[in-house]
């Protein structure tokens, strides 16, 4: 630190600890130090080549030390002197200039980083209901065999793992429905040959009664005819029951009896 003396061309230099935080506060680390004792510099770190007259204020206010700055004061303990720490107005405005760039870049930075996030979280929550979709366009085409990945556990992953139960259950259902029509249509051919091949009434209802055993998958099955008197139901031709098993039956009674 420079002293500056009064009606002497000489110089002294010294020097002091001096807390960093005064600086650092709302100046800078980098900002010059100045003692000011009766309204005068006495010594101090910027370039001054004559006495300076500087008053102390409270905050951070406007000093002339060699060129315009921004300055804050702080009284020692105890002592006469005043610490006056200064920054050149210029190295301020660098230094607003570096803080704004600076704000600029983190915005900048945080709006990429943003709209990376947005369209990776668009993109987690589109797949699953475009593959949602590209199954329901698998079942209306009949392609039961297609399956929907189970990624997850939560709601989607759960209306996945449904989606597949479904159609697994679905393609069994058309399956059996398939089964059922070709065993269908295969009785209604046999009965169709039975009676273009034969005009024996006792076969022909014989083959009537086989196929509407098998086409409800019946394990017994008994054909019906009135009496002379139109009153009883006599068991004309059976299968799967034990002989003497199925007697006449009245109109109206039993099961046999209501329907008829």
């Amino acid at each position: 630190m420079r002293v500056i003396g009064h009606g002497s061309p000489g110089a002294i230099t010294g020097g002091f600890w001096l807390d960093d935080s005064f600086l650092v506060a709302g100046l800078g680390s980098d900002a010059d130090v100045s003692v000011v004792s009766g309204g005068r510099v006495i010594a101090s770190t910027a370039p001054l080549h004559h006495a300076v007259a500087l008053r102390p204020r409270n905050g951070i206010f406007p000093v002339s030390l060699g060129s315009d700055a921004k300055a804050r004061a702080r009284t020692l303990p105890g002592s006469p002197m005043t610490i006056v720490a200064s920054v050149p107005v210029g190295h301020l405005e660098a230094t607003a200039r570096r803080v704004l760039v600076s704000l600029v870049v983190v915005l900048v930075v945080a709006l990429i980083g943003t709209i990376a996030f947005a369209s990776l979280l668009a993109r987690i929550i589109t797949r699953p209901l475009e593959e949602l979709s590209e199954g329901a366009r698998a079942i209306s085409e009949g392609r039961f065999a297609h399956r929907i990945p189970v990624r997850s556990r939560d709601e989607i992953g759960g209306l996945a793992a449904t989606f597949n139960d479904m159609t697994e259950r679905l393609a069994r259902t058309i399956g059996e429905l398939q089964s059922s029509r070709d065993q269908l249509r295969r009785s209604v051919r046999r009965v169709g040959e039975t009676l273009r091949s034969t005009h024996d009434m006792r076969q022909m209802l014989d083959s009537i009664l086989n196929t509407a055993a098998d086409a409800v998958e019946a394990d017994a099955a008994a054909l019906w005819t009135l009496s002379a008197g139109r009153d009883l139901l006599e068991p004309m031709l059976g299968r799967g029951l034990g002989q003497g098993t199925v007697g006449r039956v009245a109109l109206g009674e039993g099961v046999v009896g209501r329907v008829a």
